[in-house]
């Protein structure tokens, strides 16, 4: 799945149908998800009495397969669960994203408002959760931020989260559970593993998780060359890597191609604030701007009808003034 919009859907079984799963994604089965947003979703569980209920993955549940998720949105999705009866099993796990197995890897990706519901408060994961099965499962420059509850929450298996940043979840309380390695990421109140900071990361608002000049996440990331900073914007240091969403190898505007039925280009990846600009060539010598465009929310993406009747054309995506 590459740029889609999943939103305000709902999985809502009857009353008494026991676990449930999905509410904007359900995956049996090997998935890559690329610079897509699910937001909105709510999977919900019922039952009246005597059934083992579970409400999981209020915008992607995978339960089986590797999942492979790249500078995706989740925000705003919920898992509700609730029962009628003390002498069952229940919870939401999941807000976000639940993630059953066998394996996770999670790249400059943001999950945000995301929440856990039950009727007995036991709801994990309002970001992300991982079963006892995954492994193994790597959360790397990822922002989780002012989800209910925690950010993480993993069961036996040991994820490696690193270059990240885990802050305003369960109000203000734990931002991780279970075990897991956590470096080079900046956590509220604090997190052991080396290259960890607490300090708040400063976003430029709390619906955009995208740290600005003086955020103490600026160059604080792992500071091998494998992570380092490539696109500037978003990235605002020079050197290291930026933790959260926007840092890394990973986090630029990206531009794919469509040529059949017609020819357009797709963008994806830009933060507000930025000027973007697509450029064409036929010789790699002289570049000319076919389209500037400015996006106002994170995960808007701008598309370009290719009208020019020219045999061949090179594209380039730029930042401009």
């Amino acid at each position: 799945m590459i740029g889609c919009v999943i939103s305000n859907n709902v999985a809502n079984p009857s009353w008494n149908i026991g676990t449930t799963g999905g509410g904007g994604v359900y995956v049996s089965g090997t998935s890559v998800l690329e610079n897509c947003v699910v937001s909105g979703n709510t999977c919900q569980a019922a039952a009246a009495a005597w059934s083992n209920t579970y409400a999981l993955g209020g915008g992607l549940y995978s339960d089986t397969g590797t999942a492979t998720i790249e500078n995706c949105i989740f925000a705003a999705n919920t898992v509700n669960c609730q029962v009628g009866s003390t002498y069952v099993s229940w919870g939401g796990w999941g807000g976000g994203v639940y993630i059953g197995g066998p394996s996770l890897a999670m790249t400059n990706s943001i999950l945000s408002g995301n929440a856990t519901i039950s009727w007995n408060s036991v709801g994990h994961g309002g970001g992300l959760y991982v079963s006892s099965s995954v492994n193994p499962c790597s959360v790397v420059n990822c922002t989780l931020a002012y989800n209910s509850t925690e950010g993480i929450y993993s069961t036996n298996t040991v994820p490696l989260v690193m270059n990240s940043i885990l802050f305003f979840n369960n109000a203000n309380g734990t931002q991780i559970s279970g075990p897991t390695n956590v470096t080079y990421c900046d956590v509220q109140n604090g997190f052991t593993g080396t290259g960890n900071i607490n300090l708040n990361p400063i976003f430029l608002d709390t619906a955009h998780l995208i740290i600005v000049s003086g955020s103490p996440c600026i160059n604080k990331g792992n500071t091998n060359v494998i992570y380092k900073n490539v696109y500037f914007p978003p990235s605002l240091g020079k050197n290291h890597n930026d933790m959260g969403a926007h840092g890394g190898p990973g986090a630029g505007a990206k531009m794919t191609l469509q040529t059949w039925p017609q020819f357009e280009l797709r963008c994806f990846g830009g933060v507000p604030g930025y000027n973007y600009e697509i450029d064409a060539t036929t010789n790699f010598v002289s570049w000319q701007a076919v389209q500037q465009y400015q996006i106002a929310n994170l995960g808007d993406c701008m598309g370009y009808l290719e009208t020019n009747s020219m045999p061949f054309r090179f594209y380039k995506l730029n930042v401009v003034p």
